[in-house]
């Protein structure tokens, strides 16, 4: 007599997504099933709808990626399948994922590039085109020539230093590095030098009288 069909679904056992993603690539860490007779197929939807057997998109292996096309909130659902045909359930904890592949960058900063007539010891400003990981906003990964270089705040996308000591009509660098990143974890592309100059020495000399006569 012949065999009794195989209706037992395969069943989830675990499933992870790595979040945030820096990668367009979402790396998925664990996938994996157990069944009856023996798993033979591994997918991944933005839907909670259980796909058909017959769909394209089916893996031999778990996938160790899962590609969306932009940055952006996705929710994964993980599916797998048997020979006969059998999908299982919708998973009861979908992982939700966060895509940020984007870089922050300097926006602007006070003083700008370039200023001349600064105030001496003035604090210097420098925002980003987004939110940072204050974490990496430091003296080490910030540098400065400029006596009293010391970090003071740091907050969404913005971080503040101080400076004391300064001379007069002195140009100082500063230099943003790669090592600041977004609260994502994406680091800066490119490194961002800035200079200004200070104010010259006020002029606190009396004039002197050369010559005077009267008739």
């Amino acid at each position: 007599t012949e065999s009794a069909p195989d209706t037992e679904s395969p069943i989830l056992t675990a499933f992870t997504a790595t979040s945030p993603s820096t990668n367009l690539n979402i790396p998925i860490p664990s996938f994996t099933a157990t069944d009856n007779v023996a798993v033979t197929g591994y997918k991944i939807t933005e839907s909670a709808t259980p796909p058909l057997a017959g769909d394209a998109g089916w893996t031999g292996t778990a996938p160790a990626t899962y590609t969306v096309a932009s940055d952006g909130t996705y929710t994964l659902y993980p599916w797998v399948k048997d020979a006969a045909g059998n999908v299982s359930a919708v998973f009861p904890t979908p992982r939700t994922v966060t895509v940020d592949t984007t870089a922050p960058a300097v926006s602007s900063t006070i003083p700008t590039n370039g200023a001349a007539s600064v105030a001496l010891n003035s604090s210097v400003t420098i925002n980003w085109s987004e939110n940072v990981n204050c974490s990496t906003v430091n003296t080490t990964n910030i540098t400065s020539d400029s006596p009293g270089w010391t970090f003071s705040t740091c907050s969404t996308n913005q971080a503040v230093f101080t400076t004391s000591a300064q001379a007069n009509s002195t140009t100082y660098n500063i230099n943003v590095s790669t090592a600041v990143t977004d609260t994502n974890g994406n680091p800066m592309t490119a490194a961002y030098p800035f200079s200004y100059t200070t104010e010259s020495a006020p002029d606190t000399e009396s004039p002197i009288l050369t010559a005077f006569t009267a008739t």
